[in-house]
């Protein structure tokens, strides 16, 4: 029986998240669905679809993300996507191989249809494994393989009461955004190079709407100027750091205020023995930052590789040497 290949149509996202149990044993609500693919305020409903028989076999997905480039004449601004949710259901993985296998058909329609003309590039996060294969048959280029951050919290700092009250430093716990996010994009973000463009907007929907994770976003101010925020949650003994924008000129003193305050507002320094993070180990002011704090670089244990798929033949503007990410950049935080 012939398999047929469809954008997504209304009422799709019911055999969606059947597959997804399917393919990953996970089960996936009906309200993440929605928040990611269809309330996303960059661009909705960016799927391809396989079908045999009425029934849903494949999936290829992505959603919308704001992205600053550097050295443009622009704003240095565009959308790209965010490859989510590659699947293929058991029963079609032997069809095929290749440029005619399933997988490969469902993601040149969603080239077709839904990035040519419309975006430079989109990203994703793989394994060794899929990312050789993705050079082969899908145009996957390694864009830098993901560095895992780590430190125990057992000797972080600890502000007392006096410089929690009266220090100049004060971090706190948000669920709705200050009104100099923005601003404090635009000057601190160009130090960053490459990156998804952390606007309000943005951080809005991608933390504080997620319907199915509970997120801590914190501020960080140095008497009342904002210096960095970050965003958190909680994963065993684990606290995970997903995201951050934080001042070039921040030391180490205010990096640790703010990640002292994390594992309070997280749970405790006995609860919590660990803080980890993704961030790139090249060159740059983060680095050296995260190393005097006491963060160790390795491997992720998954051998996870960012890779950039670019629709046409020009190059995406994006490389190992301009490239910054973390945790939240993907769908696995």
């Amino acid at each position: 029986m012939s398999v047929q290949i469809t954008s997504y149509r209304q009422g799709d996202e019911h055999q969606i998240v059947a597959l997804f149990k399917d393919v990953f044993q996970t089960q996936r609500s009906l309200a993440h669905w929605s928040w990611k693919y269809r309330d996303d305020p960059y661009g909705s409903h960016l799927i391809s679809l396989a079908w045999r028989n009425r029934k849903l076999v494949a999936h290829y997905g992505g959603y919308a993300l704001p992205f600053h480039l550097e050295n443009r004449e622009d704003s240095g601004t565009i959308i790209v996507y965010h490859a989510g949710d590659k699947m293929t259901s058991p029963e079609v993985r032997g069809m095929g191989f290749g440029k005619t296998s399933i997988l490969v058909k469902t993601c040149e329609h969603f080239k077709t249809c839904h990035c040519r003309g419309k975006i430079a590039f989109y990203y994703g996060v793989v394994t060794g494994h899929s990312e050789r294969m993705g050079r082969m048959f899908l145009d996957y280029r390694p864009l830098a393989p993901v560095v895992r951050w780590t430190r125990h919290t057992d000797t972080l700092y600890q502000p007392g009461p006096w410089s929690r009250i009266w220090g100049p430093w004060r971090a706190k716990a948000v669920r709705r955004l200050p009104d100099d996010m923005d601003e404090f994009l635009k000057k601190v973000g160009p130090a960053y190079g490459a990156m998804v463009w952390r606007t309000s907007r943005y951080l809005q929907w991608r933390y504080l709407e997620r319907p199915d994770l509970h997120y801590y976003f914190l501020t960080l101010r140095y008497k009342r100027k904002l210096e960095a925020w970050a965003v958190f949650r909680r994963q065993g003994q684990d606290l995970l750091w997903g995201d951050a924008l934080i001042s070039p000129g921040l030391d180490e003193e205010g990096l640790s205020f703010l990640l002292s305050n994390a594992v309070r507002s997280a749970g405790d320094h006995e609860s919590i023995s660990r803080i980890v993070a993704w961030f790139p180990d090249r060159s740059y002011w983060i680095t050296a930052l995260l190393r005097n704090t006491d963060f160790c670089p390795e491997p992720e244990p998954n051998g996870l590789i960012f890779v950039v798929i670019p629709i046409d033949q020009k190059s995406p503007g994006v490389n190992r040497e301009n490239f910054h990410y973390s945790w939240g950049d993907t769908d696995l935080f």
